[in-house]
């Protein structure tokens, strides 16, 4: 008789994305992956705090006093919030996280650490010479990692007004939400 199998975990996917105007796309591919594999789909954006600032650090904000983190955090939220919605109108189940650090550790230790299946992520398609100045997550965490990592190129979005994804420093538009997913109909 043979013994019975025990039901494997649910795979998940890695997503960190950067909250440029281009995660989009990358958005896209995670959910169409996450459907393909019947993945959950763990949301991560890491916030490098500015050098020699501490995140307990208390600041004036609005007649109170608020710590550099949750002014950092309360910044990028509201994104997040955007993408998480629009992996959920997909169909995708999303846990989301806001972590703070250097981006390519912070993702390297978490794909390596918690049991992802892959993870997905943007490039914003720099050239050889920028990044041998500038570097790139995507390529340090590929490098880094022993999980499958899914490299989404750049994709202008059409709303976004820099040309050059290499050097987009844009937040997400306000009609970001609006997008369809494909597929949506």
């Amino acid at each position: 008789m043979s013994e019975p199998s025990l039901p494997s975990p649910t795979p998940r996917v890695l997503l960190p994305v950067d909250l440029s105007a281009c995660a989009i796309t990358v958005c896209r591919e995670a959910a169409r992956v996450a459907l393909a594999e019947g993945a959950t789909v763990h949301l991560l954006h890491v916030v490098e705090p500015p050098d020699n600032v501490p995140l307990d650090l208390t600041v004036p904000r609005d007649g109170d006093c608020v710590s550099v983190e949750d002014l950092l955090r309360k910044g990028v939220e509201p994104h997040m919030e955007t993408c998480r919605q629009l992996l959920v109108k997909a169909g995708v189940a999303v846990e989301s996280d806001i972590r703070f650090g250097h981006p390519q550790d912070v993702i390297a230790q978490l794909a390596d650490g918690v049991g992802y299946s892959r993870v997905v992520m943007g490039s914003h398609g720099r050239s050889r010479l920028s990044r041998l100045f500038l570097g790139s997550v995507s390529l340090d965490v590929q490098r880094m990692i022993h999980v499958p990592v899914t490299i989404v190129p750049a994709s202008p979005n059409p709303e976004c007004g820099t040309r050059d994804c290499a050097w987009c420093t844009s937040e997400l538009p306000d009609t970001w939400s609006s997008v369809a997913v494909e597929g949506d109909g």
